[in-house]
């Protein structure tokens, strides 16, 4: 078999892995990635190929600012209406509380869920879409983590953090005119959290010699090919260089699919 550090970014999205060693199907449920410069004019065909008519915006107050004047005019073009739900919130939580505040805010007329933001708003609207049984675009804000690809949503319930498993976004869209424009901290934060993948990955399969744990060296092997690209980009990726932020998120989405390749959140 092909490895899967060497299948590019729609082979990964779209190919069924029946024959890897580890004895597992791999497969994602993911219909595509739009990602570069002037990615967001791609919304109105993302949303006509998911048949989404109405659309219920989610963002806060910092994903709205920075995403807006460029998403807005989109939706404008395209004559697509929508409703936004903006969390008042400055410092927003994964918890109940936001869960039932998207819940009790959904219009129920809206055939799918545009999500806005990066971890927490991505999480709560995986939450949202599997309730609710509507299609949902991610559109990215920063490349600070690596949840954009993963049916993994960390959430907060009964004050303790937990992984819980939804449906991930059908679609994610990834401006690096938004990227790139998005706070240093969370450029950083997304270094941060690929650079943490050499521990996990030790971990995973530490476990899986001491505890039998399921392991595949291919999905691991797709994390550490992306982990070095990343750091071979890390320099420029502080300063804003978009070729270098492109690289950098899609580092950070193929992690993510290894995390639904594995069916756990260890890679």
């Amino acid at each position: 078999m092909k490895a899967l550090k060497d299948l590019t970014i729609q082979e990964l999205i779209s190919t069924e892995i029946t024959d890897c060693p580890c004895g597992k199907i791999h497969k994602m449920p993911i219909h595509g990635l739009e990602l570069g410069s002037n990615a967001l004019e791609s919304i109105g065909r993302v949303f006509q190929e998911l048949t989404i008519t109405r659309a219920f915006i989610i963002c806060d107050q910092n994903t709205k600012q920075a995403s807006f004047p460029l998403l807005l005019k989109e939706l404008k073009k395209h004559s697509i209406p929508y409703q936004v739900f903006e969390f008042p919130e400055f410092h927003l939580e994964p918890d109940e509380q936001a869960v039932g505040s998207l819940i009790m805010a959904f219009d129920k007329s809206c055939d799918g869920i545009l999500a806005v933001g990066s971890g927490v708003i991505n999480d709560l609207a995986k939450v949202l879409a599997s309730i609710s049984e509507r299609p949902l675009v991610t559109l990215a804000t920063a490349a600070s983590m690596d949840g954009y690809a993963s049916n993994n949503a960390s959430m907060i319930q009964n004050n303790l953090k937990v992984s819980l498993y939804y449906e991930c976004a059908d679609v994610v869209i990834a401006d690096t005119r938004i990227l790139a424009a998005s706070p240093p901290d969370l450029l950083r934060a997304g270094l941060g959290d690929m650079l943490a993948k050499y521990t996990s990955i030790c971990e995973w399969r530490i476990s899986h010699l001491v505890t039998g744990e399921y392991y595949c060296e291919n999905v691991a092997d797709l994390v550490r090919h992306s982990l070095k690209r990343i750091l071979d980009l890390a320099d420029d990726l502080l300063t804003g260089d978009l070729q270098a932020v492109e690289e950098v998120f899609l580092g950070l989405y193929k992690t993510g699919l290894a995390m639904g390749y594995a069916g756990i959140s260890r890679p």
